[in-house]
């Protein structure tokens, strides 16, 4: 198999799965700014970060020459737990609205959890978030669930979830998808 990883970071979350998972499979890898075909390769691993229920450069990835018969994995870097299974559902139902239902067919989706820093937010990504703090805020305490009061609890704070022993599982998936 021939393997390539891409990534679409805007914070550098997913940059460093990214780099992480191609240092220890030695495996190639590029931004999805700077990949130009990908008629070389058999599999590629999309790391994206998630932003408004989109995967940064992903539909630009899909657009490449030669990414049309590949088998694509997709790894999605956010806040939200995708090991619970109404984050995991959602994220799907985000992916599946961005790419067609051919790939999304080809699609194995995983989810990693990254980090935020409030004070490296662009002024739109701070004005989405306190938005959001403030929406949750107004949940009643008993219909909180544990997510979405750490989201409160946390709000403005500097977060690292960075969880690089799931890649481990995540390529033994992929590893064994041959």
């Amino acid at each position: 198999m021939r393997y390539i990883i891409l990534y679409g970071s805007r914070y550098g979350n997913a940059r460093r799965y990214a780099e992480t998972l191609a240092e220890k499979r030695r495996i190639p890898i590029l931004s999805c700014r700077q990949v130009k075909n990908l008629k070389d390769f058999d599999t590629v691993i999309y790391i994206g970060s998630l932003y408004a229920g989109r995967v940064t450069g992903l539909t630009k990835v899909l657009r490449i020459s030669g990414c049309e018969e590949k088998r694509i994995f997709l790894i999605t870097v956010g806040l939200a737990d995708g090991d619970l299974e109404k984050n995991a559902d959602r994220i799907r139902e985000s992916v599946r609205k961005q790419v067609s239902a051919d790939v999304f067919e080809r699609m194995e989706i995983f989810h990693l959890r990254g980090g935020i820093d409030y004070g490296r937010l662009s002024f739109i990504h701070r004005q989405m978030m306190k938005f959001l703090c403030r929406h949750l805020s107004r949940i009643p305490q008993e219909k909180r669930d544990e997510e979405t009061q750490k989201m409160i609890d946390t709000y403005g704070q500097k977060i690292d979830i960075f969880e690089p022993e799931k890649l481990d599982r995540i390529w033994k998936c992929i590893a064994e998808a041959r």
